[in-house]
């Protein structure tokens, strides 16, 4: 993975949810072969998602934030990346997550 690549949402069919606990989820179709280490929120760069490999890449999550979702996103630590396949969960990791509020 490398940095300015196109968004998740342009390869792949996907989307968020998230409570008023900090509980997130981001659902998607399809395998990814990235080494996801973290998933960092930019508060500064039009309310972004970004997911983060084991290098320090970035790739855009490229899915659109209201503010109903930032007010819930801000408040959590960890993200769950949920792969969904043929009607069923395929794969399922949680890692942290980091809000940049600055």
């Amino acid at each position: 993975m490398v940095d300015n690549q196109e968004p998740l949402s342009a390869i792949c069919r996907c989307g968020m949810i998230a409570d008023n606990e900090g509980n997130i989820a981001i659902i998607h179709d399809e395998q990814s072969d990235i080494n996801v280490e973290w998933l960092e929120y930019r508060a500064d760069d039009a309310n972004s998602i970004y997911i983060m490999d084991d290098q320090g890449n970035s790739l855009p999550l490229g899915i659109a934030i209201n503010q109903g979702m930032i007010d819930n996103i801000v408040i959590g630590q960890e993200i769950s990346l949920v792969g969904y396949r043929n009607g069923r969960i395929a794969s399922s990791i949680t890692v942290p997550f980091i809000v940049q509020d600055y």
